[in-house]
């Protein structure tokens, strides 16, 4: 049994995993998929571009968030990446939410 704070171990098990013949033809577990160690850790996902881009054609939430954190800040591509962190906040992503609304308001905080 993995630990919840063993993510990597986590992820190498659904990428090498046969048995779960994980791929675009699995819709339903790469919509639902948590991606929640990835989310906590964006650039991580760089090394995971195969099961993130399976998870955000199946419109997958932590993928969108991923996809919009990578092409806004490590891309310098704003609008791709505006477009996926806002589709992420539309859909309640709690920290697509934050990230959007942070990056609308220019960063400034109203104190």
């Amino acid at each position: 049994m993995l630990k919840p704070t063993s993510f990597l171990d986590y992820f190498n098990t659904i990428i090498t995993c046969k048995s779960l013949s994980f791929g675009s033809e699995n819709f339903s577990v790469a919509k639902d998929l948590n991606l929640l160690p990835l989310v906590k850790q964006p650039a991580l996902a760089n090394r995971y571009n195969t099961l993130v881009n399976s998870c955000l054609k199946a419109n997958n939430l932590d993928a969108h968030f991923l996809k919009g954190m990578l092409e806004y800040f490590q891309s310098q591509n704003q609008f791709l990446g505006l477009h996926h962190i806002r589709i992420a906040s539309k859909s309640c992503h709690l920290q697509g939410r934050y990230v959007y609304g942070v990056l609308l308001s220019g960063g400034a905080t109203a104190w």
